[in-house]
């Protein structure tokens, strides 16, 4: 397996972010960052329209979590789409299982 070079984009800054009328901040490393505008342009959201979404679904979890959680479900997603596999991976095994969405 042929790893892709780790590329940081800046360190982790705060972002502030209105939602709604409440003004709300989250701390994320720059490539997740970046990775979470590349996902706002794909789906011509903005970044106040996409964490709306994500913080109308968070339940009771922190937005910087949902929000990362987000980003890695979105491009897990994507990967299963393009390769029609997807990886489960089960809570407390080691075992990495590939199946067909």
């Amino acid at each position: 397996m042929t790893l892709p070079d780790i590329r940081f984009r800046g360190p982790s800054a705060i972002h502030v972010i209105r939602i709604g009328k409440q003004r709300t901040s989250v701390r994320l490393d720059g490539e997740f960052w970046s990775a979470f505008e590349e996902i706002a342009i794909r789906e011509d959201l903005s970044i106040r329209e996409l964490c709306q979404m994500i913080d109308e679904r968070r339940g009771r979890h922190g937005l910087t979590s949902a929000i990362r959680t987000f980003v890695v479900s979105y491009y897990r997603s994507e990967l299963a789409r393009v390769t029609g596999k997807a990886l489960v991976v089960r809570p407390g095994l080691e075992e990495v299982e590939t199946v067909q969405p």
